[in-house]
């Protein structure tokens, strides 16, 4: 994964059009404004001069934008507000919306949606024949068809060797999946959303950044709190205070509930800082309401 401790972020007018723009570093502010001031440049470039640029000179340009990489080995930056780097493959960030979310290189998170669609024939026959009759709306009854799903993946599935916690969410189910080495940017990745019917915005969104992620605070909008209009990181001064009081606010409501609750450990037991850390911010012991 990639994160930046600086970011820089701008709008300016090129040929006629408004073009927004941010750039990030580990090295200071200033070299994130260095590396902006060169994706402006190039930005002209390709708005004034790109029908004529040759192909040596794109590549240049995409490689710039690329950072480097090239291929699957691309990574889209995380551009979140870093709030405690845990250690080298595990940070904590807070998102778009203002939750707190583990981003984690080695521990394995998968989001299941209650909705989402059997995603294999053989799940597709066993949910077939055990709801029959049963509506399938229902949210008692989606919800135990997702549960009985993932279970019965667990146990007949190519991955049954592996170790699993389940988690129930809000509106869904997050599996924790250890025993092996598992790569966002990897084969085995697509093989595992696929068996168990993962979101697909999630698993796009791993791949991209090469991280898994768990969110480990409510939604704002379960707490019937809005996000600052217009406010986005990086933050300008003003917006970092007023950030600072929403985020104030957030604590206060978030108190009040829990992310996930542990249903069950299959095929032995997984144990780490990480997830203890991870069970200690979604509250998993509590009988808090879920959000």
């Amino acid at each position: 994964m990639k994160l930046y401790a600086y970011w820089c972020q701008e709008t300016r007018r090129i040929d006629g059009v408004d073009v927004t723009t941010r750039a990030g570093s580990n090295v200071s502010p200033a070299a994130a404004q260095q590396k902006l001031e060169q994706r402006f440049l190039y930005l002209r470039e390709l708005r004034l001069h790109g029908d004529s640029l040759s192909e040596s000179r794109r590549r240049e340009i995409r490689a710039f934008f690329a950072e480097g990489a090239t291929g699957e080995e691309y990574q889209r930056p995380i551009c979140e507000e870093v709030v405690k780097v845990l250690d080298e493959h595990n940070v904590i960030t807070r998102n778009r919306y203002g939750a707190l979310v583990l981003n984690s290189e080695d521990h394995v998170f998968l989001d299941i949606d209650f909705s989402a669609p059997p995603a294999t024939l053989f799940s597709r026959l066993f949910s077939a024949i055990v709801y029959s009759g049963k509506a399938p709306a229902d949210p008692d009854v989606l919800r135990q068809k997702t549960i009985d799903r993932v279970l019965l993946a667990v146990r007949m599935s190519a991955f049954s060797y592996l170790r699993y916690r389940l988690y129930e969410t809000k509106q869904g189910l997050r599996l924790v999946v250890g025993g092996a080495r598992i790569p966002a940017q990897s084969v085995f990745m697509d093989e595992l959303c696929k068996t168990f019917a993962v979101d697909e915005r999630y698993a796009l969104l791993c791949r991209q950044q090469n991280c898994f992620r768990a969110r480990l605070t409510p939604k704002p909008a379960r707490l019937r709190l809005a996000y600052p209009k217009g406010l986005r990181f990086p933050y300008e001064a003003a917006g970092a205070a007023h950030m600072a009081a929403w985020v104030q606010t957030y604590n206060e409501r978030s108190a009040k509930y829990a992310v996930c609750r542990l249903l069950t450990e299959l095929g032995g037991a997984q144990s780490s800082p990480i997830l203890d850390i991870h069970d200690m911010l979604c509250k998993v012991d509590t009988t808090l309401p879920l959000a």
